[in-house]
Parts: C-alpha cells; structure tokens; sequence
C-alpha cells in the first residue's frame, strides 16, 4: 500500500470509473478511485444508458462512436456484461430541410466511420409499421442506437482498470475528504488507515460550506 499515487480520481460513478480506465489506457497504473458508498450509488444508478452516434457537431459524433465500440472491449476485457443492445434508430424528415440534414448527417458519417442509412418514407414505414408514409419526405436509418446497462458498463470500467493496475477504494477504507489552501484543483483525502493522496480529480459533486466533507 502507497500513500503518494499519480491520480485520485473521486467519484465511482460511470463517469469517475471512466476516468480511470483511460488514465490506465495512457499509461498511468498507479491510480485510485475513492468512493463514498458503492460504484454507481450516484446518478449512474438510474441512468438510462442510450447511446447513438449521430450528433451536429462531427467532434461528439465521433467520440460517441467510439464510447459504443469502446464498450465491447471493456466487456471483453473484464468479463463483465455492460448490457449492449443494438436496435437500430429511424431518424425520420418531414420537411425537404430535414432530409438536407440527414443526408449530410450520412455523408459525414460515411467519412467518420459511422454507420448508416438513407431509406425511403415506404421503407421506413415497411421497417416501423407505425409510421405513416405520406407524412414523410425520407428518413435515415442509424444502426449503432441502442442502450446498455450503465452499472454493467461502470463495473466493466472500474475492473479493466484495476487488472491493469489501478485501484478503487470504498468504505471503510475511506474516511474524509479535505480541500487543501495552497494550489489550484489539489485536494488530498484521508483514510481510516492513515494514507493521504494528493492531485485528486474530482467527477463527483459534493455539496458542503465547510472545509472538511466526511464520506
């Protein structure tokens, strides 16, 4: 056990266990996550843990992509099951203005990696019955929507990390968390054990007027 370590990161949620995995990615084994109760007792608990790639911006497009394929490696790597269901989304235009924006959503997809499909007002309603043609211009069909388990997903995180060499910390272990004076963004935690780590960053909100927070 170490009491100097290259990260903290505070915060077990999906986002905090991200954090790690990647920090793990680029290198930096010697890393901990501090949790005040259990992974995901945060907001990632009743997440509803949608995902697709399509987006305005070709920047998010893309990173989402990745976070998709990304969470089949996590659950190759860590045995854990993230829940991934693809099912597959129409985005249907009502307007020739619409149909313009999901044919250059396609054409930039096709160069970004993204998988999709222009079809038909008739074939997307031969798709989703539901639908009603004649209210339609044209639709695109986006094969990677779906969702996962976002505590399947947290866990896959959280495990992938620590088989590479990081460590998560949860009660008992950890006792307080205390804002330091001097430095910009470092804080240092204290354990019941005595240890104390320095440079955390921080993904979890804690709502406190006082300098020490107890977790």
């Amino acid at each position: 056990m170490t009491d100097r370590v290259q990260a903290v990161v505070i915060g077990g949620g999906v986002v905090g266990a991200s954090v790690l995995f990647h920090l793990t990615r680029a290198g930096w084994t010697d890393v901990v996550l501090l949790e005040r109760s259990e992974l995901t007792a945060g907001s990632t608990w009743h997440a509803a843990g949608g995902m697709h790639p399509i987006n305005s911006d070709p920047t998010v497009a893309k990173l989402q992509q990745y976070t998709i394929e990304l969470y089949r490696e996590i659950e190759a790597m860590s045995g854990q099951d993230c829940g991934i269901h693809l099912t597959g989304a129409i985005n249907l235009a009502d307007t020739p203005e619409r149909l313009d924006w999901l044919k250059m959503t396609h054409a930039r997809g096709r160069y970004l990696g993204i998988e999709s499909e222009m079809i038909s007002a008739n074939e997307a309603a031969r798709r989703l019955p539901i639908i009603d043609p004649s209210q339609f211009v044209g639709a695109m069909f986006d094969a990677d929507h779906g969702h996962v388990d976002p505590t399947g997903v947290t866990f896959a995180y959280a495990r992938a990390a620590m088989a590479a060499g990081a460590d998560v910390r949860r009660p008992p272990g950890l006792a307080a968390l205390s804002a330091a004076r001097r430095g910009i963004g470092r804080s240092g935690s204290t354990t019941r054990l005595g240890e104390t780590w320095p440079a955390a960053t921080r993904t979890a909100r804690s709502t406190t007027g006082s300098k020490q927070t107890t977790w």
